[in-house]
């Protein structure tokens, strides 16, 4: 698969969403509609719409900063779609949400005991509901297993020099499998949850850079990373506090990979500030989007690519617990949960 991944628009839009003040309030004072299909947004009239917008897009389309919109910018909504969850995903979370138990940790945290598969919370509620929340976008549905041998990631430096860095991946999910045929619990992997295998392609001189994580299913236990470096032909076990170092020599740190938020439920919090609408990209073209004139130099998706649509979710302050946030480099997070998938 080969993609163009929007590499300094994803942090754009990352930094202004956790930069920006953003409160219950300010989502009251915004009145306007959500866009309709047909509706095509400028950088004349997408102050009409910014309710229906993240923070991040926002600050695009102001053009206050060096990353911003050009002038012939356009976004076209297209209609809704419908993704029901996979159906024996929904049935996990229907028979053993029930069992789970929450747990608070010594540290000021909070575990979760009993998890077998599907939401963890079908229905959130009460004073942990945005830390439900967090906890049911942790154990989303994904593929028990992910292969992406040929992903295309653009690279922007300060001096405007382009270059491509390409790597092949491999995501695989141990345990709370809940595909058909799948066993919930793969014996080959013990105790873990999750994997993300990274091996670098490109450029030259970082070829054959691999990384691996394993997070287990006892969220209390830390993750474990090896990276392996060709020129020292060994490999390193890396500290699970160095969740702010580059991800395979990107922008992006560790706790960035998955959707943005790879940091795990434990160690942070969540308070929910509301549950407005936001605009998406759900339906691609996968020729179209690895064209580098999108947008050149943000490499941000043109109307060619595919057509936005308003999703209802939930927004998230996520924070680090009190007792992990000296020396973390990222005071908090603005998350959009879709609240259908």
């Amino acid at each position: 698969m080969q993609s163009a991944m929007v590499r300094f628009v994803g942090l754009a839009l990352l930094t202004a969403s956790l930069t920006l003040a953003f409160s219950s309030a300010s989502l009251a004072d915004e009145t306007e509609a959500s866009p309709p299909p047909g509706t095509v947004i400028t950088t004349q009239n997408w102050q009409k719409y910014q309710s229906s917008m993240e923070e991040g897009l926002k600050v695009l389309f102001a053009g206050n900063y060096f990353w911003k919109f050009p002038a012939d910018f356009q976004l076209q909504i297209g209609p809704t779609h419908d993704y029901p969850l996979p159906k024996q995903y929904r049935e996990y979370g229907e028979k053993y949400s029930k069992n789970i138990e929450i747990i608070n940790l010594s540290d000021g945290g909070r575990s979760i005991k009993g998890y077998m598969g599907g939401l963890a919370f079908p229905n959130p509620s009460g004073p942990l509901k945005g830390w439900e929340i967090l906890v049911d976008s942790w154990f989303e549905y994904v593929p028990h297993i992910t292969c992406s041998p040929n992903n295309h990631v653009y690279l922007l430096d300060r001096y405007g020099n382009r270059s491509t860095e390409v790597t092949g991946t491999v995501y695989r999910q141990f345990n709370f499998n809940t595909d058909p045929g799948v066993p919930n619990s793969d014996p080959n992997g013990p105790g873990i949850f999750y994997s993300e295998y990274t091996r670098v392609y490109e450029p030259e001189q970082s070829k054959y850079t691999t990384q691996l994580t394993l997070y287990y299913t006892d969220p209390a236990r830390n993750e474990d990373l090896f990276l392996f470096i060709p020129a020292l032909r060994r490999t390193l076990r890396l500290s699970s506090a160095s969740r702010c170092s580059p991800f395979v020599g990107t922008d992006w740190i560790q706790d960035d990979v998955k959707q943005l938020f790879n940091g795990g439920i434990v160690r942070f919090d969540a308070t929910l500030v509301g549950e407005p609408n936001a605009l998406a990209l759900t339906v691609a073209d996968e020729k179209a989007s690895s064209d580098l004139d999108n947008y050149y130099p943000l490499f941000f998706p043109g109307p060619k690519v595919g057509k936005w649509e308003v999703r209802p979710t939930y927004l998230l302050d996520v924070r680090r617990i009190p007792s992990e946030r000296n020396g973390y480099c990222i005071g908090k997070r603005m998350l959009y949960v879709d609240k259908q998938q």
